[in-house]
């Protein structure tokens, strides 16, 4: 497998850096950069530098210039799930002449040799403008007020199917198949739901669940889009100025459960496992538990307890990283899934931002500004058994600034059983593989 490669932004711009045994130079993309974000299969790139978007696309190693679109003030980028499209929103203005607002969100298929416009809306509200597509990408969904308008195709001037919901939140597609999720708020002695609808017979729900006291809802869905977990939490509760949270199963064949947590407190995290079978959830006052459910929402194992609020599979779901950020120390379980073992512990103080690679065998941590502006960068955690480390020369006041990237060879050590650390300074990353 080629190496991923890690994308990193900073006041010098947008550079990338291989994550690869013999590749550590550093190669500046762009001098300037606002916003960068990869297509899922990572073969295509959208960089804002705050007078244009690009869109860039890699034919093997090499990265191209596909287009350059006039949207100097992008501030979100969501490619289609295969690339085809890309949807650019920018903050919505008025002025005098205007003021109505012009079109500032836009939908574009890039599958010709030039980028075709296919829909630009005016959009007010910023939580309601990121649409939704299928896998295969036939059907294009968005909301607007309580309603979700269904496209086929790449036409998106009229919707094929509409679902209206009174008091509808928010709705998530699954990311297999025709299922469509639903949040409802209640009202006054009503309670929240959630409904699972099955495209396009949307007259009636296929699954559905009650809840009260959920002034929040969350929905995640499985891989395998056959259920989902239900986030429920409250602003402020008679125990917790921070309010409570309850979380919930709920499947495409109208089976519906509760998790039952066994210590009181918060619940910091809750994440599937790539093999749509299984979920981590950690909860309770610190020190926090971490416990493995599975779809009837039965403790499967017990990660014991510890200074953690976050936990994340990777993408084969052979690992789990279990570990605590934001106020807390920094430490890093990695945890072998299969055998229920312990692999390594880490540490990565003051960590703002963690994600595995695409291949699975690595891990890079953050300390991002403005979170951060004093000691930031980011460390990047490799299976083996050599240790390396990538240092910077520069270092401004927003953070460490990876212009001259140069390898140190620290030796060799083990971590835990045959994990070892690889490091590398960088203000904002992100990951694709090749």
């Amino acid at each position: 497998m080629a190496a991923p490669t890690l994308a990193a932004r900073s006041t010098s711009g947008l550079e990338f850096f291989s994550l690869g045994e013999n590749e550590h130079q550093a190669q500046q993309v762009e001098s300037n950069c606002r916003l960068v974000s990869f297509s899922q299969d990572g073969t295509r790139l959208a960089v804002c530098n705050g007078q244009t978007t690009k869109i860039l696309s890699f034919a093997g190693s090499e990265l191209k210039e596909y287009c350059q679109l006039d949207h100097r003030r992008t501030s979100c980028c969501i490619f289609s799930p295969r690339g085809h499209c890309v949807a650019l929103y920018q903050p919505y203005v008025v002025s005098k002449d205007i003021p109505e607002g012009t079109p500032n969100m836009s939908v574009y298929d890039l599958r010709s040799d030039a980028p075709r416009l296919l829909k630009a809306w005016v959009q007010k509200k910023q939580a309601e403008w990121c649409p939704q597509w299928n896998e295969d990408e036939t059907v294009c969904a968005k909301q607007q007020g309580s309603t979700v308008n269904f496209f086929e195709g790449t036409n998106l001037d009229v919707p094929a199917h509409r679902l209206h919901l009174d008091q509808l939140k928010a709705f998530s597609i699954a990311p297999h198949g025709q299922h469509v999720a639903c949040s409802a708020a209640g009202g006054k002695d009503q309670p929240s739901t959630v409904r699972i609808f099955m495209y396009p017979g949307l007259e009636r729900p296929i699954a559905s669940k009650s809840f009260f006291q959920a002034d929040r809802i969350d929905m995640m869905w499985n891989c395998r889009a056959t259920g989902l977990i239900i986030s429920c939490s409250t602003e402020t509760s008679a125990d917790s100025y921070y309010g409570d949270t309850s979380l919930h199963y709920l499947g495409t064949d109208g089976e519906g459960f509760s998790v039952s947590l066994d210590k009181k407190g918060p619940v910091y995290h809750a994440e599937w496992s790539p093999n749509g079978r299984e979920f981590c959830v950690i909860y309770g006052h610190m020190p926090a538990k971490a416990v493995l459910f599975n779809t009837h929402c039965e403790p499967v194992f017990q990660f014991g307890t510890g200074p953690r609020n976050i936990a994340h599979f990777n993408p084969h779901g052979s690992l789990l990283a279990i570990a605590g950020f934001g106020n807390l120390r920094g430490s890093i379980e990695v945890w072998d899934v299969t055998r229920k073992s312990l692999v390594t512990r880490v540490d990565a103080p003051d960590t703002t931002h963690f994600m595995w690679s695409p291949d699975g065998e690595r891990f890079v941590t953050a300390t991002t500004t403005p979170r951060l502006r004093v000691g930031n960068g980011s460390a990047g955690f490799a299976l083996s058994v050599d240790v390396y480390l990538w240092q910077v020369q520069d270092l401004e006041l927003s953070g460490r600034v990876p212009a001259q990237a140069r390898l140190l060879r620290e030796g060799t050590r083990a971590l835990g059983s045959d994990v070892a650390a690889r490091q590398l300074s960088s203000s904002q990353a992100h990951l694709r593989a090749h």
